[in-house]
């Protein structure tokens, strides 16, 4: 709905791109288009190919046909709708993200209302849907309903935290005794994620280089739960301080079976804004432009479209 402007002349391009992205650096030069008064797109290098990005022409067909037009291309350079390949409307894409970034680690906001089966069942389902290497499934899951095991796991816990606390000395100590690191008996109920290190045999497919995609793998059914968790609105705290040699012992796992995640499950009063450790000042999110590499190790990125986009954050 915009006003469009084409450059002058008409080349004769051989080809038409779509990119996801902003028109930025050298496009600037020498843009195919003005949009509303703002630079749109580009011209190659060789002036053979034009291209424009989705934040501006991409969402108004009656431009893209009048661009291609223009420049002198058929039906076969018609631009791909990248919205045509999405199966999830805007609207359920949105949901997922938002699970992503509102997902907790929750200790201290549990409730003691109990999970409905249904809803857990959901969770698991959606866990055993996550992908693994070979697809061997080394994933079992424990529903730990019991106040017995409950508090021997409370005491495998408070064993390790005393241990735990010794790496920090002064002001740093004293911090970190004051966080909630657990809500094992808090929380209605508990789950163990095991990875068993047998399934699927001693030649499982692409497992034969990296013999730990088998914890990789059950990581992948931890984030599945977690996230279908955080769309039912259900807390999730990983205890991850736990000897779990005595956790395996306390849930009598065979020996092949290794206890990966324990985790406290239920409703919570709130999901915090931020992370808890960043909001008690431990640490704080790493800036994702310092983590995004080019093709080698510190190598810059080659598209400085992309580099903008992450830098927006």
């Amino acid at each position: 709905s915009g006003e469009l402007t084409l450059g002058s002349g008409r080349p004769g391009f051989t080809g038409y791109e779509m990119h996801n992205g902003i028109s930025c650096g050298p496009a600037l030069e020498r843009p195919m288009a003005t949009l509303n008064g703002q630079p749109e797109g580009a011209v190659s290098e060789d002036g053979q190919i034009i291209g424009t990005y989705v934040h501006g022409i991409f969402d108004q067909p009656e431009a893209t046909r009048e661009i291609l037009e223009w420049a002198g291309l058929g039906a076969q350079h018609q631009a791909v709708d990248y919205k045509a390949h999405r199966p999830f409307s805007d609207e359920e894409t949105s949901g997922l993200y938002r699970a992503i970034h509102e997902r907790r680690d929750v200790r201290s906001q549990f409730l003691p209302d109990p999970i409905p089966p249904d809803v857990l069942a959901r969770l698991l389902d959606a866990a055993h849907h996550a992908p693994s290497v070979g697809f061997m499934q080394p994933w079992d899951f424990l529903v730990i309903d019991s106040k017995s095991v409950r508090s021997a796991v409370v005491s495998i816990f408070e064993e390790e935290n005393r241990k735990a606390a010794e790496n920090y000395e002064g002001d740093r100590n004293t911090q970190y005794k004051s966080l909630k690191l657990q809500g094992i008996l808090e929380s209605p109920i508990n789950l163990c994620i095991t990875c068993d290190r047998s399934r699927g045999g001693s030649h499982v497919l692409g497992r034969n280089s990296i013999v730990e995609t088998d914890l990789f793998s059950t990581c992948l059914a931890v984030q599945n739960f977690w996230l279908a968790a955080r769309a039912e609105g259900i807390g999730v705290g990983w205890v991850s301080i736990l000897d779990q040699e005595k956790l395996a012992k306390t849930l009598k796992l065979p020996e092949h079976v290794y206890p990966l995640a324990y985790l406290c499950l239920g409703f919570v009063s709130e999901f915090l804004e931020q992370p808890e450790l960043q909001k008690k000042g431990w640490r704080s999110r790493l800036p994702l432009a310092d983590l995004v590499h080019g093709s080698t190790w510190d190598e810059p990125l080659t598209e400085p479209a992309l580099e903008a986009e992450i830098r927006k954050g």
